[in-house]
């Protein structure tokens, strides 16, 4: 597609609203093995399993100080956030607290001792916080060089956009979601896609069916149906969404429910005690009423007569059973 200035674009729906944002830059991982690195050593990671790639980069003790340059590429110039993915153990004699190290970006520096304090162990891989660098359209390097003695174990550099977008005027909202679009390289959970995230998004969706405006008007019209009016006034469906929402429901001296959002208390209450469910006038009223589908018409007349299913007919072949309610298959043949 055509992305440059005045590009042109065809909707294939009648009406279509679109949030014009400019340039993207979905998340990029480089892994550090696959970088350029001098005085430090590439670890396959054949026991743990807990890096995104085939392994990680190990400083070691060495002059002039290590250091590992990776040479990344992204579509425009402009801000964009990066993160390194590390281990550290907890510090000893040998092992410090922390171990800086010096960020450089095209060959200058942008951090002359940026920290990388102890993850607990070795195999605890965690992200840097954000450091928001300006990089070029096209090829750029960033090099993290050891700043004392030596550095973190590095698993990978991240790159994402920092960019804040321009806000045409016409917008759209997005869905929401939790799950990141970094994928999982190994079946361990190591990586942006956890049942954390996916427990988020599934519950943000149910929190957005339970509580869309559509939902209270919805279910009273059902829930009065069951209660004997198959065709309830608007004003009947309305007192009923008004209980579900507000959770409470008054009756003379009475007052039914919680309180709380989707109370079925207050809800049943306002469909049995409203006047529409009780009214004698309705009665001699030809609108007014439930009708019923042809077979539990059939269903209320047997149950009456105290009708059971012999044995000899226990499949339902020819009854009036669960089976009149299933789905035809379209190959069989009477």
């Amino acid at each position: 597609p055509n992305n440059g200035p005045h590009a042109a674009y065809y909707l294939k729906n009648s009406k279509s609203t679109v949030h014009l944002k400019g340039w993207t830059y979905h998340t990029a991982i480089y892994e550090a093995e696959d970088a350029v690195f001098e005085g430090a050593a590439a670890v396959v990671d054949d026991y743990c399993k807990c890096t995104t790639g085939t392994g990680w980069v190990d400083y070691a003790y060495a002059t002039p100080p290590p250091y590992i340059r990776w040479t990344i590429n992204v579509p425009v110039a402009g801000s964009y956030n990066i993160y390194f993915r590390y281990a550290l153990s907890s510090g000893n004699a040998h092992n410090k607290h922390d171990r800086p190290l010096k960020i450089k970006v095209n060959g200058d520096i942008v951090v002359e001792s940026m920290s990388f304090p102890a993850t607990g162990r070795w195999n605890n891989w965690i992200h840097t916080p954000p450091l928001t660098v300006a990089l070029d359209a096209g090829h750029n390097t960033i090099r993290a060089s050891v700043v004392e003695s030596s550095g973190p174990n590095i698993d990978h550099l991240r790159v994402e956009s920092a960019e804040i977008p321009v806000n045409t005027g016409y917008a759209f909202r997005n869905a929401p979601h939790f799950v990141s679009t970094i994928r999982d390289q190994w079946p361990y959970g190591i990586g942006e896609d956890t049942v954390r995230d996916a427990q988020y998004e599934t519950e943000a969706v149910l929190d957005h069916y339970f509580y869309h405006d559509n939902t209270a008007p919805f279910l009273c019209v059902r829930f009065i149906q069951r209660f004997g009016i198959s065709n309830p006034s608007p004003r009947y469906v309305a007192e009923c969404a008004g209980a579900f929402r507000t959770g409470t429901y008054i009756a003379g001296p009475h007052t039914f429910g919680t309180g709380t959002y989707g109370d079925l208390n207050a809800t049943f209450a306002s469909i049995a005690l409203d006047r529409e469910s009780s009214s004698e006038v309705l009665d001699v009223d030809p609108a007014s009423g439930s009708l019923r589908e042809p077979l539990m018409k059939v269903v209320g007349l047997m149950r009456s007569m105290e009708f059971s299913i012999g044995e000899d007919n226990n499949n339902g072949s020819g009854s009036s059973s669960s089976i009149s309610s299933a789905s035809p298959v379209l190959w069989e043949m009477e």
